[in-house]
């Protein structure tokens, strides 16, 4: 859950986000796309974050405020995603030989390891 505004002040009252990422909010539920991103708003405001597949690393992208008086400022904000062990996902393998005869076997080129390795 993102709360941009959370450390964010306006002593005329009013605080309200315009803009994220320079897309006007429309008041309805909406996706904005972000580099490696999606600020996802909820019909009721509720704002989240969902990285692209498989990304990890920083992610910024600005966005901009108004008061009751109509003063706008704009800020940054940074995420962090956090890289997670992927599953690796080994294939059964078959094979057929002659008898008295021999293979050569790659046991895991039919397997994936998203984060490598194999």
């Amino acid at each position: 859950t993102l709360n941009l505004t959370g450390n964010d002040s306006a002593p005329d009252g009013g605080l309200e986000i315009t803009h994220i990422n320079g897309v006007a909010l429309t008041g309805n539920a909406q996706d904005i796309a972000v580099d490696n991103g999606t600020v996802v708003i909820a019909a009721d405001g509720a704002m989240t974050f969902e990285p692209a597949a498989d990304f990890n690393g920083e992610i910024n992208f600005g966005y901009q405020v108004k008061d009751a008086d109509g003063d706008v400022d704009s800020a940054n904000v940074k995420v962090t995603v956090n890289a997670v062990n992927d599953a690796v996902d080994a294939v059964n393998d078959e094979v057929t030989v002659a008898e008295d005869g021999s293979i050569t076997l790659n046991l895991t080129g039919n397997d994936s390891a998203p984060d490598g390795g194999l």
